[in-house]
């Protein structure tokens, strides 16, 4: 389940095996609970950051019904 996902914590320990300059590609599903914003501030809160946020793919989950992915670019700040 979503709620027991540490998502600060990794993205925290991406951000530190990652040098100054190094890039960060990352595709989520967008949704209410995980929106361009929060996945945004995740990013930036790990030493990233991010220069676009672009609709990826679209993944058919069920009959009907689709999942939106986005990707998102960021390179990781100097400390």
């Amino acid at each position: 389940a979503w709620a027991d996902v540490d998502a600060v914590g990794i993205v925290g320990e991406v951000g530190r095996g990652t040098g100054p300059g190094g890039m960060r590609l990352s595709v989520e599903p967008r949704g209410e609970r995980f929106d361009r914003e929060k996945w945004t501030g995740l990013l930036t809160e790990a030493g990233f950051e991010v220069s676009a946020v672009e609709r990826f793919f679209e993944m058919q989950i069920s009959r009907g019904e689709s999942e939106h992915h986005a990707l998102a670019v960021g390179t990781r700040r100097a400390s």
